[in-house]
């Protein structure tokens, strides 16, 4: 079927379970720097929603579905995270599903294996996130038009991304991990998550460093790209003051791996700290 030539409608999604409350009571920050540095890419021609349950999920994109569909997946949603998948390619086969998130592993062998019991999962991204998606949206922008347009996606070899085509794993080049962080867009500042602000049982999450030095086993951060990268002070300032302004929620968690390993960890707690006494 052909593909009218419209804007791209990505859902990306970090979903928690919500049965009674929500088990991951915080703003789902990986997901939002996916969505930013996509929006910066592709401008226009994409429309992006962040999510953090299924049931605003789902009433989004019940009547409107998503075009591409990428999850960040974790121990703690990894079977939401594949029932949600099943329920998107029911209600449209043609979205292009994204599986990334901690659980996406490094390894070809584990990746062939993932991708051959998930028939719903088109795609893993492993690693950082921000430039493998933005990748795979441009080779949708490229085929999605063309008859057999998701068999000419995979045949393309893109950089972060793997995907099974018949029954062969396909895989671009390992990427080059961003190095300097202030390329990614925040996701605050852009109001990806102006929606989930509202909810006073989220909580705001920055990242101040990302990367470990260390290499432990039991830690899925020992597996990726060890170098350790900062976002700007100017940059934290800022987020710090919107949060202020629009967080319905007034606590602040940093998801860094190792919170005080830098120089520059000091200085935020230094600006937090005065910030937080001048409010006095």
């Amino acid at each position: 079927m052909t593909k009218k030539k419209t804007k791209i409608k990505i859902s990306l999604c970090d979903l928690a379970n919500d049965l009674n409350g929500f088990d991951n009571k915080s703003i789902p920050i990986g997901v939002g720097y996916i969505a930013s540095y996509c929006k910066k890419i592709h401008g226009n021609s994409v429309e992006i929603k962040v999510h953090r349950s299924f049931k605003e999920l789902w009433k989004d994109i019940k009547n409107s579905p998503p075009d591409i569909a990428g999850f960040g997946s974790y121990d703690w949603n990894y079977n939401l995270t594949i029932a949600a998948l099943k329920k998107i390619k029911k209600l449209n086969p043609s979205c292009l599903t994204v599986f990334g998130g901690a659980n996406a592993e490094i390894h070809h062998k584990d990746n062939k294996i993932f991708l051959e019991n998930n028939e719903t999962v088109d795609y893993v991204v492993y690693g950082d996130g921000e430039k493998p998606f933005s990748n795979l949206v441009e080779e949708y922008k490229k085929f999605r038009n063309k008859k057999n347009w998701l068999k000419l996606i995979k045949k393309s070899e893109i950089d972060g991304c793997r995907t099974l085509l018949d029954g062969e794993l396909i895989s671009g080049q390992p990427f080059d991990a961003i190095t300097e962080m202030d390329e990614v867009p925040s996701p605050y500042l852009e109001g990806f998550f102006d929606h989930l602000l509202e909810d006073s049982t989220l909580m705001p999450i920055i990242q101040n460093i990302r990367g470990c030095p260390y290499s432990c086993r039991y830690c899925v951060s020992g597996t990726q790209f060890g170098k350790i990268r900062n976002f700007s002070i100017d940059r934290i300032k800022k987020e710090v003051a919107y949060l202020e302004k629009k967080a319905k929620n007034r606590f602040l968690r940093f998801s860094d791996d190792n919170f005080g390993i830098v120089q520059h960890d000091l200085e935020v707690s230094k600006f937090i700290r005065k910030n937080f006494d001048e409010k006095e």
